[in-house]
């Protein structure tokens, strides 16, 4: 059995010298001006335990993301070593995450063929009407 303790999609993530993640602009809403788009990029922390697993045995970790209109697009798959007490932590490396659809999209986390856990977020189309100086800002 697999147990998630935690899922979170952010901006940033730091390893400090002590093995510390630090998490930084975790977000559930991405805005974009037009559709589909890219979210440049993005981190994907997880933290997990795998019972009964044996130390330093290797696991297969898949992501896949799903919108709306059911679309699901796997993402590459990445190794994973388990480590004291079944401890799996680590983050994935989201570059040109896919948006085709407005609404809400969920990705979701599987350990060899199990999911373990999803992580809802959403995207909002929003309107950029030029300000003054010409340019255009979107958060």
């Amino acid at each position: 059995m697999t147990r998630l303790e935690a899922l979170i999609l952010c901006d940033l993530i730091v390893v400090a010298p002590d093995r510390k993640f630090q998490l930084q602009g975790v977000f559930d809403r991405i805005f974009t001006p037009h559709l589909p788009a890219k979210h440049t990029r993005a981190f994907l922390y997880f933290r997990l335990y795998v019972e009964g697993a044996a130390p330093e045995s290797k696991q297969e970790l898949r992501l896949n993301v799903s919108g709306p209109g059911g679309h699901t697009e796997q993402l590459a798959p990445t190794q994973v070593t388990v480590g004291p007490r079944g401890k799996v932590e680590g983050y994935i490396q989201l570059l040109g995450l896919p948006l085709r659809q407005a609404g809400n999209h969920w990705l979701r986390l599987f350990l060899d063929d199990q999911e373990v856990g999803a992580y809802q977020f959403e995207v909002v189309v929003v309107d950029t009407a030029p300000t003054g100086s010409g340019s255009q800002m979107v958060h």
